[in-house]
């Protein structure tokens, strides 16, 4: 399912998310960051560093097909420098 991931109502990003875990209910996918994505504002991982104390607001996630998704959290770990992206 796409969902598109926001941050103080502003879209920062897509993923196409897909079944982690399903007895917990979490679903996890590449993400895809739009220009408005910050790492240091909306990642709670940098190339494996722990960056929550900086994370501003807590993320969401809406779908087209289903609207706004219920979750308890919108988590990104962000790998970009260690894959060289």
């Amino acid at each position: 399912m796409k969902v598109n991931v926001f941050h103080s109502g502003l879209m920062i990003g897509y993923s196409r998310l897909d079944a982690a875990d399903p007895p917990m209910s979490v679903a996890a996918g590449p993400f895809e960051p739009t220009s408005d994505y910050d790492p240091q504002r909306h990642a709670s991982t940098i190339d494996g560093e722990d960056n929550t104390g900086r994370v501003e607001e807590q993320l969401s996630v809406r779908s087209e097909e289903f609207g706004g998704i219920d979750c308890q959290g919108v988590i990104i770990d962000d790998y970009s420098k260690t894959l060289g992206r």
